[in-house]
């Protein structure tokens, strides 16, 4: 066993070797893999059934924060990296042609009205509708200590949602290596105090610690890099038609992501609830705790991909779409080995734990629904990568398949075979199956084997 590591890490880490983005990036997702595994791990371990199936809720619910970011954080990382292309960062901040620097500073402006509207339209609107949901799901378990952990857990939540932009923007402006840093630090602190608390005894209490730390580790960041953010003391006001007009340059291209995340987000993260609402706490936990574990994993190999976005948006920019088309390649490639290897080795190990009855295998769904899990992992990788690589063109091309796999789950659980989740995931992925491959060959076809010339950039 000690050989086939030799052989098999350096393997993996030559895969990382391309480029330093992809390597702290990967390093970032690796830290959160590994003190997440351990946190989960203690999870089921530590909380009651009853807290598990609340927990896994509270993410599904805490989730909706799409529908008031509406993909927005997406969309800056590409404007910024549009814009930053033709600009020069030095310790004491931007320089570079006029136009561009308008471009930004008004783009960071945008960001600071849009975000101060939405995290105070989420925290009041979230935690009321948890706080109605809950108390009609169960009135009697939703205890007054459950209460104000939800209410707590918003207002941390809304706290985060107004930093997530900004580390949007740096990404964009080819910051990805100190926000992968930022990352890691927030994982690292924040994972070990819950896993502390959570070993003593504090129940879901401990949840608090991860987004709480994170605000503190942002703002020590913040200090350290506020070279990336200078624009805003720049001082310059040009003409008003030479700034990001929001309506036109924005917000066509974020509804169509909004549509695509929010619709993702039905099709995916409103499973909990569902079975919450339908099967009990219990089963829901078993299903929250199996989705994480596989979406544990797909981050980790995300990461990949991800490092290159504002590479490739760059390219694509300056009209290189050879480049372009070559990095999402490899950077695709490395994230699907990867993405499948994984997660077939996640789905071996769980195979084991219930064959040989140990403790922790029930704390997963049975074996067909893991198996059914693994499978819309791998769909949702290979859809993911090929629409942020059309997003890079300012394009969006998995609007429909996302509206159609959002109405299956509703759909789904109005039909006679909501009672037993085996038949409803298995269901679920031979349907996505055959709604999403198409629109991935369309978009593959239209963006990457036929795209020869520039295109036009709106």
């Amino acid at each position: 066993m000690f050989k086939s590591f030799k052989i098999y890490l350096p393997a993996l880490f030559s895969l990382l070797n391309s480029n330093q983005n992809e390597f702290y990036s990967f390093v970032s997702r690796l830290t959160t893999l590994l003190l997440g595994s351990l946190f989960y791990i203690l999870v089921p371990l530590r909380l009651t059934s009853i807290e598990l199936g609340y927990y896994f809720t509270f993410q599904s619910l805490l989730g909706l924060q799409i529908i008031f970011e509406m993909g927005f954080s997406y969309v800056l990382l590409q404007n910024a990296a549009h814009e930053s292309s033709r600009l020069e960062l030095s310790p004491h901040g931007w320089g570079g042609a006029s136009l561009n620097l308008t471009r930004l500073k008004s783009l960071f402006a945008i960001v600071s009205r849009y975000y101060t509207l939405a995290c105070v339209l989420f925290f009041f609107s979230i935690s009321a509708g948890g706080y109605l949901f809950f108390s009609r799901v169960n009135a009697i378990l939703f205890t007054p200590e459950i209460q104000v952990i939800w209410i707590m857990l918003t207002l941390i939540s809304a706290i985060n949602l107004y930093i997530s932009p900004w580390t949007s923007m740096v990404e964009g402006m080819n910051g990805v290596v100190t926000v992968s840093i930022l990352k890691s630090f927030q994982v690292l602190v924040g994972y070990l105090l819950a896993i502390v608390f959570l070993f003593f005894g504090a129940g879901l209490y401990s949840i608090l610690l991860i987004g709480i730390s994170s605000v503190f580790v942002y703002l020590f960041w913040y200090r350290q890099n506020s070279h990336y953010f200078n624009i805003l003391d720049l001082g310059i006001c040009y003409e008003r038609n030479k700034k990001i007009n929001f309506f036109r340059e924005i917000f066509p291209f974020q509804v169509k992501i909004a549509i695509t995340w929010i619709c993702g987000y039905i099709g995916s993260q409103t499973l909990p609830i569902f079975v919450f609402s339908f099967s009990g706490a219990v089963i829901a936990g078993q299903l929250g705790f199996t989705m994480l574990a596989f979406n544990s994993l797909m981050l980790l190999t995300y990461s990949i991909f991800n490092s290159n976005i504002p590479s490739i948006s760059a390219c694509i920019s300056t009209g290189d779409f050879y480049r372009a088309k070559r990095i999402f390649k490899k950077s695709f490639v490395k994230s699907f080995v990867l993405t499948f290897s994984t997660g077939m080795c996640l789905l071996l190990a769980i195979f084991y734990f219930q064959y040989m009855h140990f403790a922790i295998s029930s704390k997963f769904s049975n074996f067909i629904v893991c198996t059914a899990v693994f499978g819309i992992t791998m769909l949702s990788f290979v859809s993911y990568c090929v629409a942020n690589y059309v997003r890079s063109f300012k394009k969006e091309g998995f609007i429909l398949p996302t509206i159609l796999s959002a109405i299956l789950i509703p759909v789904l659980f109005l039909s006679p075979i909501k009672s037993d989740i085996s038949y409803v995931m298995s269901v679920f992925l031979i349907l996505q199956t055959f709604i999403n491959l198409p629109f991935v060959a369309y978009n593959l076809k239209l963006y990457f084997f036929n795209i020869l010339q520039p295109v036009e950039l709106k």
